[in-house]
């Protein structure tokens, strides 16, 4: 009997069928401590990330706990399950088939450090995101940033949103090349660490820049309202409003005017000092020389925009003057006697000291803008003005002119009328030949023909004289014919 079970297991041992159940238990036991320590640290991750402490720092997102805790686990459990199966080929003496199986867990077991040094670079890059992310958003907040810009991006989130979200991926993109050279990838980590570098170099000036042109605008803000109080104090809209300045500048009136002019001119060589701290030389050379010629043009440009605003104060001062004390001398009853009043109602009425106001201001504002061209060195343009100034000057004197030569000819015309069988058509005679001898006068001053119109008034009074003699000759020869005898009598009786 002995023999024969010795015989059978020597069998057994010679089949290597213990070899082979030895194999299956290591293998079952491997599974089943695979599935033990999986389920139990995938139920571990789920109360960890239930806890509020966990939930607060890590919000859910579309089921992202129990993926994560899914992941884990299923790592977890193929790890084990792989060296269940090295240790059952090991058991089984089948060192070729497990060699490489060896090879990738002494592999993988090797680059788990690399592993577990990125997963907590990025957990750590997610703590910092979020912390900031929070952290911004908060803030502008509390600036109120939504409400001062009330713009929203396309997919409808507010400024201060999409803010938060760009510091949050940027924060990810600061810790990108060190989790990649945890996980020793070299060939893009390089390139990503050069860019970083350059931007984290270039961070300082952004920084610069933002706070020169913030604390610049500032101030240039404060001297806005400072010098629109000092104006108000100073009553110039009340003043400009008598003068008429608000039909042009509005209901903000002059104040707000010079105030943004103040806030420029101080807003200008901020934003040269901030485009220098960027360091864009293409841009600050561009921008900057652009600004540089503007200040120095300033002082001119000043000067010139203040003359202007003087001359156009003035006028409407010196116009309004001008106005009541032409009518305060009777100037309106004049022009309406020497035949010169208008048809349309009072209350339409233009009067004709209101026009020669009008034209005082024009002239103010003309000398003004010559003053303010030849300040600017606009030389052709004050040249042109300037003669532009003196043939209205011409003008003015022509319509002089013209107004006497009507009155005188209606003055004529009506001590003719009535004392002749003729006198209407002498009256309408006497009449033309002074509307045209004083029209000839006023184109002449105008300067416009020169001597054509000298010969034309000459050829036209001298064919007039020629019809006189002519008509006086033909039509009254009898009449002509008696006075001849009637003086000749007279002389042989002396």
């Amino acid at each position: 009997m002995n023999e024969w079970v010795e015989k059978v297991w020597k069998m057994v041992v010679d089949s290597n069928l213990l070899s082979v159940i030895g194999a299956l238990l290591v293998l079952l036991l491997g599974w089943f401590l695979a599935t033990i320590i999986s389920r139990a640290v995938r139920d571990g991750l789920l109360k960890v990330f239930a806890s509020k402490k966990v939930t607060n720092l890590i919000p859910e997102e579309q089921g992202g706990h129990e993926g994560v805790a899914k992941l884990i686990s299923s790592i977890i459990y193929y790890l084990i399950l792989l060296f269940a199966v090295v240790g059952c080929l090991s058991v089984l003496d089948l060192s070729q088939a497990a060699d490489p199986i060896q090879h990738f867990i002494k592999e993988l077991t090797g680059y788990l450090p690399n592993l577990i040094g990125a997963t907590l670079l990025i957990f750590i890059a997610y703590l910092v995101a979020k912390g900031l992310k929070i952290f911004s958003a908060t803030l502008m907040r509390r600036f109120k940033v939504d409400e001062k810009t009330s713009v929203k991006s396309t997919d409808g989130k507010t400024v201060s949103a999409t803010i938060s979200e760009v510091i949050y991926w940027t924060t990810f993109l600061f810790f990108l090349p060190a989790v990649l050279s945890a996980l020793k990838i070299q060939g893009i980590t390089e390139p990503l660490q050069q860019m970083l570098t350059k931007i984290t170099e270039y961070i300082p000036h952004l920084l610069s820049a933002a706070a020169i042109l913030f604390f610049g605008l500032f101030a240039a803000k404060i001297v806005k309202n400072a010098v629109v109080e000092l104006l108000s104090v100073a009553k110039l809209d009340e003043l400009g409003n008598k003068v008429g300045t608000q039909k042009i500048f509005g209901d903000k009136g002059i104040t707000s005017l010079i105030g943004i002019i103040a806030y420029v001119l101080v807003a200008i060589p901020v934003i040269t000092a901030a485009l220098h701290a960027l360091k864009i030389d293409v841009l600050t050379d561009l921008v900057g020389g652009f600004f540089d010629k503007m200040l120095d043009a300033a002082a001119n440009l000043i000067g010139a925009g203040l003359l202007i605003l003087a001359a156009f104060i003035i006028g409407g001062l010196v116009s309004g003057m001008l106005s009541q004390l032409l009518d305060g001398f009777g100037f309106n009853k004049l022009i309406a006697y020497l035949g010169f009043s208008a048809k349309e109602p009072a209350e339409q009425r233009i009067t004709p000291a209101a026009v020669v106001g009008k034209l005082a201001f024009v002239a103010i504002m003309l000398f003004a803008a010559i003053s303010a061209c030849e300040m600017l060195d606009f030389n052709g343009l004050a040249e042109m003005l300037q003669s532009f100034t003196a043939f209205g000057g011409n003008i003015i004197i022509a319509v002089i002119v013209m107004m006497i030569g009507i009155f005188l000819a209606n003055l004529a015309a009506e001590s003719i009328r009535g004392k002749g069988t003729n006198s209407e058509v002498i009256g309408f005679v006497i009449k033309i030949t002074v509307w045209i001898f004083t029209g000839a006068i006023a184109i002449h001053n105008l300067d416009i023909g020169g001597p054509i119109v000298q010969t034309a008034f000459t050829l036209l009074l001298g064919a007039v004289c020629v019809a006189l003699a002519l008509a006086f000759g033909i039509g009254g020869r009898e009449f002509a014919a008696g006075k001849l005898q009637e003086w000749n009598e007279k002389l042989k009786k002396r």
